[in-house]
């Protein structure tokens, strides 16, 4: 019983870190996305104002840090490589020759 209590106290403090880190976590989160905070915010839900002071260290409830988690848990189109783009002008009709394939990192 002690030994799953250690287990559950550890994980805890792991959590607890996570918070503590999260101006660092969610600045190096965006600068690597290459994204403005007015940006995060729109991906995040969040307001300018809540990502500026996140990031800044002021404290934050509980109801960001489930958005920011979730955010950063997520997909994001920078990070996914070939990623299907509609050409100018197509209508989604659902033939593949409308699409244009493209790598993120390059450019489109």
């Amino acid at each position: 019983m002690a030994e799953l209590i250690e287990a559950e106290l550890s994980s805890y403090a792991d959590l607890a870190q996570t918070i503590e880190d999260m101006p660092v976590i969610v600045r190096s989160a965006r600068r690597m996305r290459r994204l403005s905070l007015r940006a995060t915010a729109a991906e995040t839900g969040l307001s300018f104002m809540t990502i500026q002071r996140v990031e800044s260290g002021h404290d934050f409830d509980s109801g960001t840090l489930v958005a920011l988690l979730r955010w950063l848990d997520g997909p994001h189109p920078a990070e996914t490589p070939n990623v299907l783009v509609p050409l100018p002008g197509a209508v989604a009709c659902g033939e593949e020759d409308l699409f244009v394939e493209t790598d993120p990192e390059v450019g489109s």
